[in-house]
């Protein structure tokens, strides 16, 4: 059955029925559901003093419902901002301090890792410093839902064994792992659990009725269905590792958790609002607590196996973007559209059928400037790319020899020798091209 998708601008508080998204962008949002990009995105804004809400597509590509402001999504790595507020509270309320070690607060028969004598902090875990690594190698990433059975023990038991390469402190590497103990530690100096901490704190006081980790069966019928490869596919749950990933919300929702960060509801987090948007590192890149700046400007992004979001603050301006997506395609460049016209809008691309006896061919490890293998192999869905240490990304192809990602704005192309084989890939990204030069 084909689908008639229409932009409809829904009635919420303080919203104004003249309010319209810039063209360009209502246009592109357009694209991408029309072309299947996505099935929905719904996106909101604060400007002006007043908030408006936009939906578009459905809750599915097959048997879709309709949306509303109340829809939920998974939202993914904007959680971590959830858990560096709850950690600045804590901080205020003297229970503890941001350079304070972590060895402080872990359980007796567990030695975190030190280096050259360094040890780390709970600012190093906050803002991505610790030297621990972005995910542990004790969790089974090829499952559809791989935090579920990662657990407290697992979590402290790879923590007791890692080696540190570098001090911590020293240098930036996004940790879902780092977060995701940060998360606990917290939880741990209150006696209760993550979840109940966040909405004792900040939820319920400031009636975020649909942000939870938890669905009810109503919460469930009110889920966007998430897609990978332009499938359903299920939710991510999680465990120990809540902090970094698990929260599920509504654009309502989240335009009052921006309305509190932008100071403009009566709160008693303000003081631990100040301390998360304040600067704690001036580069590569520059970060509050939890928070990234882009210019001036506050963002996170969040993606989990079927959504995509973005979440961007301009505190000057007193502007605020929520982006929510029921696929794997970023977001990122709308919420930074909004907000810095000078970012370009990410044009949907179509997709092509290639034969799989042409993705054959393409099939091995390749040296990306000599340093980094790249694997190119096949699963049941398609052609997928995975860098040395990385998660693997499925490759989707717009001719023969072209394809590009939807995680990211990037794209791959395949040469082939005077023979007729297949000799090296471009690897472009960024206004960069890297060239990989096939080892096999």
């Amino acid at each position: 059955m084909k689908h008639i998708y229409t932009l409809m601008i829904l009635s919420c508080s303080a919203l104004s029925a003249s309010a319209q998204l810039e063209e360009d962008i209502t246009k592109n949002i357009e694209n991408r559901v029309n072309l299947k990009d996505t099935p929905s995105i719904v996106v909101g804004i604060i400007e002006n003093g007043e908030q408006h809400v936009y939906v578009h597509g459905k809750t599915a590509f097959e048997g879709g419902q309709d949306l509303s402001q109340e829809t939920i999504y998974e939202i993914g790595s904007i959680s971590k901002v959830f858990t560096s507020l709850l950690f600045s509270q804590a901080v205020i309320e003297g229970k503890m301090s941001l350079d304070e070690t972590i060895q402080a607060y872990l359980p007796a028969h567990i030695t975190a890792p030190q280096h050259n004598g360094k040890e780390i902090t709970l600012l190093h875990l906050a803002t991505h410093r610790s030297g621990l690594p972005g995910m542990p190698d004790n969790y089974d990433w090829s499952s559809n839902n791989p935090y579920i059975f990662y657990d407290d023990s697992l979590m402290l038991d790879y923590l007791n064994g890692y080696t540190l390469t570098r001090n911590p402190g020293e240098s930036y590497e996004y940790s879902n792992y780092a977060t995701g103990l940060l998360g606990y530690l917290v939880a741990k100096v209150y006696d209760t659990t993550y979840e109940n901490l966040f909405k004792s704190k900040v939820s319920v006081p400031l009636r975020m009725t649909e942000t939870t980790i938890t669905l009810s069966p109503t919460q469930q019928a009110a889920m966007a269905l998430g897609h990978a490869n332009g499938k359903a596919t299920s939710n991510w749950d999680f465990d120990v590792l809540a902090p970094a990933g698990a929260w599920r919300s509504t654009a309502i929702d989240m335009l009052v958790f921006m309305k509190m960060q932008m100071g403009l509801m009566e709160t008693n987090l303000t003081e631990a609002i100040k301390l998360t948007q304040a600067i704690h590192v001036e580069s590569n890149p520059k970060m509050g607590l939890g928070w990234h700046y882009y210019n001036d400007f506050l963002w996170h992004n969040g993606g989990t196996g079927g959504f995509r979001s973005f979440c961007g603050i301009d505190l000057e301006n007193q502007r605020g973007i929520i982006v929510l997506s029921n696929s794997e395609s970023s977001v990122d460049d709308i919420g930074l559209h909004f907000l810095d016209e000078s970012v370009p809008l990410v044009e949907p691309k179509p997709v092509i059928d290639v034969d799989e006896d042409i993705l054959k061919d393409y099939h091995g490890l390749y040296s990306l400037s000599g340093i980094v293998d790249f694997n190119i192999y096949n699963r049941e869905d398609g052609l997928y790319g995975q860098l040395a240490g990385q998660d693997a990304f499925k490759l989707y192809s717009s001719s023969k020899t072209f394809f590009f990602l939807k995680v990211v704005d990037a794209q791959v192309e395949f040469f082939r020798n005077e023979v007729g084989e297949v000799s090296h890939l471009i690897l472009y990204q960024n206004g960069m091209e890297q060239k990989a030069v096939r080892k096999d």
